[in-house]
């Protein structure tokens, strides 16, 4: 039972880190280059944490299932902060995307285009909708994570 709720959260997290690992290490580097504190010492770390999944990938329930329960924590907030920031990502390049077709016209100037800018509005309509969900859906589980970790301290 155990291992089988290790395989399911193995799977969802490995879907998280497929679609997250370019935004994370991007912000990383922008983060420290910004605070300026040992960043080939952060690169590094990043570096050997990423090389560890990478390299265990096929292993990573049995590779969780070692870590201790405040490990497990640590690395489901981060995941879960991750996907957060990347719902942000989507939500701000929807907004900011139709902002510069309002911007430079491109339905007046392009007729042709005018259908599929429509479409990809449409689009972008649900697409912020299930960001949005995505985003309560995961604060709220962590609110209860920490709720539920705080009470038993």
């Amino acid at each position: 039972m155990i291992n089988k709720k290790l395989k399911i959260l193995g799977t969802a997290i490995s879907g998280i880190i497929v679609t997250i690992i370019g935004y994370y290490y991007g912000s990383i580097i922008l983060f420290s280059i910004l605070k300026n504190n040992h960043l080939e010492e952060l690169i590094q770390n990043i570096n050997n944490i990423f090389q560890l999944l990478l390299n265990n990938w096929n292993d990573f329930p049995s590779l969780f299932a070692k870590l201790s329960s405040a490990q497990q924590g640590a690395l489901a907030h981060i995941f879960s902060s991750l996907a957060v920031y990347y719902s942000a990502m989507n939500i701000a390049s929807a907004y900011y995307g139709d902002k510069l077709i309002e911007y430079f016209k491109l339905e007046t100037k392009y007729p042709r285009l005018a259908r599929w800018i429509q479409y990809r509005r449409t689009y972008q309509h649900y697409n912020v909708a299930l960001n949005l969900i995505l985003i309560l859906f995961i604060s709220g589980y962590v609110i209860y994570a920490n709720v539920s970790i705080f009470k038993y301290l």
